[in-house]
């Protein structure tokens, strides 16, 4: 394991709400992963969109989301809770997971390196436990 200078630590509080695989997998690095960490990256591996396609999406007018009362960076509204990776326009981890500014065109389609990263390293440490 690597040391933990206390910046893993900063780095998981302010990304920790996004169930991020590939976050979660790389602190578990440093050390064990709590329950709450291990089920999200489950949560996220399992709910991630087999089809990569860019397809519209536009979840505003959902009645079971609550909205955040901070704006994105861009002014847009975002959730206050991540969705289900397979119910948003979402395939990169440098991005907002909680924008509901309506995505996507049908007319790309993205590569699986997002998810394949956090899926290989996760059975890679399950091998080393």
């Amino acid at each position: 394991m690597l040391t933990d200078d206390g910046s893993m630590n900063r780095m998981m509080q302010s990304v920790a709400s996004m169930r991020s695989s590939l976050w979660n997998l790389i602190f578990g690095l440093t050390q064990p992963l709590s329950n709450a960490l291990l089920y999200d990256t489950i949560f996220t591996l399992r709910t991630w969109p087999i089809e990569l396609i860019d397809w519209p999406v536009d979840n505003n007018a959902r009645m079971d989301i609550a909205v955040s009362p901070y704006p994105t960076r861009n002014g847009g509204e975002q959730t206050e809770k991540v969705l289900p990776y397979d119910e948003i326009s979402y395939f990169r981890w440098n991005g907002n997971p909680f924008d509901l500014t309506p995505k996507g065109s049908g007319e790309s389609e993205y590569d699986p390196g997002a998810f394949l990263f956090g899926y290989w390293l996760g059975r890679a440490m399950a091998e080393s436990a």
